[in-house]
């Protein structure tokens, strides 16, 4: 578990690090595909 933890920490930093707006924006589209798929 701490392998993973590790690994997805380090891909959100490298990510989000210059590109929020980006990440914001696949949260959306993710929690709009949930919401319909709820639907």
């Amino acid at each position: 578990m701490q392998e993973g933890e590790n690994q997805n920490g380090t891909s959100i930093h490298s990510m989000g690090k210059g590109t929020r707006q980006e990440q914001d924006l696949q949260l959306t589209t993710i929690l709009s595909s949930l919401f319909v798929a709820c639907r």
